[in-house]
C-alpha cells in the first residue's frame, strides 16, 4: 500500500514519511512549501499542491492537526473509502513493536527528545527516532533504527499523546496551552492524568508546581530536596551547563551539558535518569551531553555580520521565552541582548498577553512585529503595536525588518528571533546584508607626556590591528610629549586644534591607550567623560585608585590579600616617613604612588641610603611608598570585565630570577624571559585569581587590567600593583597570555570594546 502524506514537508510529518521510506515503503506526499525536497531525494513523490487528483485507490492517506475536513485531498479520500490516519495514529503503530521513549509535556519536548536519541546513539543502541526538530549533528528529525528503543515526541497539543503506550516517559511541564483545542485546564489535566496512567516507568518533573498537583507516579526531578532525582550545584559557562546530580542513592558530579538554561539541566535530568534507568553507561552519557549539538532552531547560532552574532529559537510560550533569554542573557553577557519577537496565533497572543508582558526583563532592546497567522485563528484583541508600545520596545512591520534592523543593531549585539512562524529567516537574511549597517566611528589615543610615551607607541598598534575591522572607522590621535594633540600625519601646532576636538565628539567611541601621567592615573578618562565620549577601559575613578599604589596597598591589606611590608610618604612628611620607615627590613624599594610600574622605582640597600633615595624619588611624584623586598617570583593575572562580571586568564610569569622586574628587563632588547602560564598549581592559580578579582572590583575596575603579586618560596602570594591599561607590546605578558588562550588582537580588543558598551548601558547614556 502506498502512504501519502498531507503536509510532507512539515517537521512531525517529513519524520514520518523518512522512516516509511527508509523501511521501503511507497511514498507521496503534498506540500505547499519546499519542505518535502530532501524526501524526493529519499524517493519520495511531492507534489507542489493539495489536490484531489493526488489522491489514488490503493492509498492510506496521513494527516496533520493542521489538516482540516475541507481539505479536497482529505475530502477525496474519504470519497473513495481510503483509510485516514493521523499522524500520532501512524506513528502509534511505528512505536508498537519496539519500547516506546516517549517526552510529553508544554515546553521542551523537541530538545528533551533530541537529548535523549543523542544518548541512545552514543551508545550505539541504534534507535529509531522522531522528533520535532532537526538534529544538527544527525541532519535529520527521524530515522529507522535496528534497537529495540524507538524515541518520540507525544503532542498533548490535541490529545494525540495518548495514543502512545510507553515504557517510559517524560512528562517536561504542564501548562494551560492550546485551549483552542482542550476548551477547559480540567480536560487537559484529565488527558495528563491518563497519560501517566498508560505510562510504564514516568519521569516528571517535580519543579512544576502544575503537574505536581496531579500527584503523578514515577520519578520526579528538580532541584528541591524532595525530588526523587535531585540537581544541585548548577553554573554556567557560556553556553553550557554544568550541575550535580542524585538519583537512587549515587551522585554524578560536574555534568556538562552543551546547552543553556536552567530549564535545559531540568531536560537533562530527566534524560540522564532514563538513561541510567535504562541501562546505559554513565561515561556514553556524560559524553552526548558535553557534544550534544543542538536541534535546528533551538537556540541556533545562524551567522554573525557586522560583529552582531545571529541566533534563532523556537520559544513562542511566555514560559519558553522567559526561560530562554534569561540563558541566553548570561551567555553572551556584557553583549547587549536584542530580540525580535513574532507572536504566534491571535489566540494565544490574546489569551497570554499578560505573562508575555512580563517575559521580556532580560532584553535590553525588544522589537516586535505582526502576529503570525498560524491555523489556529480569531483576531488578536491586541496589535503587536500597542504591545510594543506598553514595553518600551519598538514595533516593526514584517515587510520592513530587514531595512530597518541594520538601523538598529550595533557591533557586539546579539540578536535572537523569537517565535515559530516566518521570524526564523531573518538572521540568514541579516547576515547577507552587511552593507546596510553604519560603521562606528572610534579615535585611537595614543602617545602622552610620561616617559613611557615610545611604549604607548608600540602598544597602539597591537590596538589598532585588533580595531581594523569592517565595522569600525578609526582616526588616530596622537599625543606628543609635550601634550600636543596631533593626527597621525600632521605635526602639532597648538595643543588641540578645534579639528581634532570635533573629531572627538563626533566619534562613537575612544580607546586610549597612554600609559602614565596625565592619562593612565584617570586625567583623560576624565576629559573623555566630561566630553561624553564612551571610552575603553576603566573609569577616571578606578584609574586613579589603581595608579596610586599606597591606596591600592591599603585596600588590599582591608580585604584580607596580602602585600609586602610597607609604608606610604608624603612630602610635606618627609622626615616623619624616615623616622617611620626603621621597622622595615632592609633592602626595600622606593616606588612613586603615580608613575608606572618601572618607573623612577630605586632599591635602597640599608637604612642609611633611604634618604637619598626618598629624595630622588620625590623629584618625581609628591608622594611614595617605601616597601620590603619580595623577588623570588612574579605572577601577573590579565583580566577584562565589570564589576558584576570578570573574566580571568591563568596567570603567567616574568622569570626574573630573583631580580627586579625593570624598564629594560620589559621592553628592552634583552627583555626578562616569561612564561605565558605560570608554573603553579591550579589551586594556587585560583587563589590568585580570586584575590585579582577582589581588588579589580574593589577598585571599580572596567574593560581590561592586569594585577601582579609577588611569590614567595612557600607559595604565599602578596599584591603588587596594579595595570589599568597594561602594556600592548610585543614583549608585554598580557597579550601574551591572551595569545596562549588563542585570543588575537581581534579578540582581545572585541572584549575590551564590548565590556565599555555594556559600562555606557548600564549607565544609561
Amino acid at each position: 500500500m502506498k502512504d501519502y502524506f498531507i503536509g510532507i514537508g512539515g517537521i512531525g510529518m517529513s519524520a514520518l514519511a523518512r522512516l516509511q521510506l527508509e523501511k521501503g515503503g511507497e511514498v507521496l506526499g503534498s506540500d505547499l512549501s519546499k519542505g518535502g525536497d530532501a524526501l524526493k531525494e529519499m524517493g519520495a513523490k511531492v507534489f507542489s499542491s493539495h489536490d484531489s487528483k493526488n489522491i489514488e485507490k490503493g492509498m492510506r492517506v496521513i494527516y496533520s492537526s493542521a489538516i482540516f475536513g475541507d481539505n479536497p485531498e482529505i475530502m477525496r479520500a474519504k470519497e473513495l473509502g481510503l483509510p485516514i490516519l493521523h499522524r500520532s495514529e501512524f506513528l502509534s503503530e511505528l512505536m508498537c513493536e519496539k519500547k516506546a521513549l516517549v517526552v510529553s509535556g508544554s515546553h521542551g519536548k523537541t530538545t528533551t527528545s533530541s537529548l535523549l536519541a543523542s544518548v541512545f546513539i552514543q551508545a550505539k543502541k541504534d534507535p529509531s527516532i522522531v522528533v520535532g526538530g532537526v538534529l544538527r549533528k544527525e541532519g535529520v528529525n527521524g530515522k529507522l533504527g535496528q534497537g529495540e528503543h524507538f524515541i518520540a515526541e507525544g503532542d498533548e497539543s490535541d490529545g494525540s499523546f495518548l495514543r502512545s503506550n510507553p515504557h517510559a516517559a517524560i512528562v517536561t511541564s504542564f501548562d494551560p496551552d492550546h485551549m483552542e483545542f482542550w476548551k477547559t485546564e480540567e480536560r487537559l489535566e484529565g488527558a495528563f492524568r491518563e497519560f501517566f496512567q498508560k505510562t510504564k516507568t514516568l519521569f516528571w518533573c517535580g519543579s512544576c508546581e502544575r503537574l505536581k498537583k496531579l500527584t503523578p507516579a514515577g520519578f520526579s526531578y528538580g532541584f528541591s530536596e524532595d525530588c526523587d532525582i535531585q540537581i544541585f550545584r548548577v553554573r554556567q559557562k557560556g553556553f553550557k551547563m554544568i550541575f550535580d546530580l542524585s538519583f537512587q542513592g549515587k551522585e554524578y558530579s560536574d555534568i556538562w551539558l552543551n546547552l543553556i538554561g536552567e530549564h535545559n539541566v531540568l531536560n537533562a535530568a530527566a534524560v540522564f535518569a532514563l538513561s541510567i534507568f535504562e541501562g546505559l553507561f554513565e561515561e556514553h552519557i556524560r559524553e552526548a551531553f558535553d557534544t550534544f549539538a543542538g536541534v535546528h532552531r533551538r537556540m541556533e547560532k545562524v551567522g554573525r555580520v557586522f560583529n552582531v552574532d545571529l541566533y534563532d529559537d523556537y520559544a513562542h510560550h511566555p514560559t519558553e521565552i522567559q526561560k530562554t533569554l534569561k540563558g541566553f542573557r548570561k551567555a553572551v553577557k556584557p553583549a547587549r541582548v536584542v530580540a525580535l519577537f513574532e507572536p504566534h496565533r491571535s489566540a494565544r497572543f490574546t489569551r497570554h498577553y499578560d505573562d508575555f508582558l512580563r517575559s521580556f526583563e532580560d532584553v535590553d532592546l525588544l522589537i516586535v512585529t505582526d502576529v503570525f497567522g498560524a491555523f489556529a485563528g480569531g483576531e488578536a484583541d491586541v496589535s503587536p503595536k500597542e504591545f510594543a508600545n506598553k514595553l518600551g520596545a519598538i514595533y516593526i512591520p514584517k515587510d520592513q525588518l530587514i531595512d530597518e534592523l541594520p538601523k538598529i543593531l550595533m557591533p557586539y549585539d546579539s540578536f535572537i528571533t523569537l517565535g515559530a512562524g516566518m521570524v526564523t529567516g531573518i538572521g540568514r537574511e541579516l547576515a547577507k546584508k552587511a552593507d546596510a549597517f553604519k560603521k562606528m566611528k572610534g579615535v585611537l589615543i595614543y602617545g602622552g607626556e610620561s616617559p613611557e610615551h615610545e611604549i604607548s607607541l608600540r602598544s597602539s598598534r597591537y590596538a589598532l590591528k585588533g580595531l581594523q575591522q569592517k565595522c569600525f572607522d578609526v582616526t588616530e590621535l596622537r599625543i606628543t610629549k609635550e601634550g600636543m594633540w596631533v593626527l597621525e600625519s600632521s605635526e602639532p601646532k597648538e595643543r588641540m586644534s578645534q579639528a581634532i576636538f570635533q573629531i572627538l565628539k563626533d566619534a562613537d567611541f575612544a580607546f586610549p591607550i597612554v600609559h602614565g601621567t596625565n592619562s593612565e592615573d584617570g586625567m583623560l578618562q576624565g576629559f573623555l567623560s566630561t566630553l561624553g565620549i564612551p571610552y575603553a577601559g576603566s573609569d577616571w575613578m578606578g584609574s586613579a585608585f589603581s595608579m596610586n599604589k599606597a591606596y591600592v596597598k591599603a585596600q588590599a591589606i582591608q580585604s584580607g590579600i596580602a602585600t609586602a611590608r610597607y609604608i606610604d610618604v608624603v612630602k610635606a612628611e618627609f622626615e616623619e616617613g624616615l623616622e617611620n620607615a626603621k621597622s622595615l627590613h632592609f633592602p626595600v624599594w622606593v616606588k612613586p604612588c603615580h608613575l608606572g610600574s618601572s618607573i623612577g622605582i630605586k632599591r635602597v640597600e640599608s637604612y642609611e641610603s633611604l634618604r637619598e633615595g626618598m629624595e630622588e624619588v620625590f623629584k618625581m611624584d609628591s608622594h611614595l611608598i617605601i616597601e620590603e623586598e619580595i623577588l623570588d617570583r612574579q605572577i601577573e593575572v590579565a583580566l577584562f570585565g565589570t564589576d558584576d562580571f570578570i573574566e580571568t586568564l591563568f596567570p603567567g610569569e616574568i622569570v626574573s630570577e630573583g631580580k627586579f622586574y625593570d624598564y629594560e628587563g620589559k621592553y628592552g632588547q634583552n627583555c626578562t624571559p616569561w612564561r605565558d602560564v605560570a608554573d603553579i598549581s591550579d589551586n594556587l592559580a585560583e587563589k590568585i585569581i580570586q584575590a585579582a578579582k577582589i581588588i579589580y572590583q574593589k577598585g571599580g575596575l572596567s574593560g581590561f587590567a592586569r594585577i601582579d603579586f609577588f611569590l614567595d618560596r612557600k607559595d604565599q602570594f602578596f599584591l603588587n600593583e596594579i595595570n589599568p591599561l597594561p602594556g600592548l607590546t610585543p614583549t608585554s605578558l598580557f597579550p601574551i597570555m591572551c595569545s596562549h588562550a588563542k585570543l588575537d588582537e581581534k579578540a582581545v580588543i572585541d572584549k575590551i570594546l564590548m565590556t565599555m558598551l555594556y559600562e555606557r548601558r548600564k549607565k544609561g547614556s
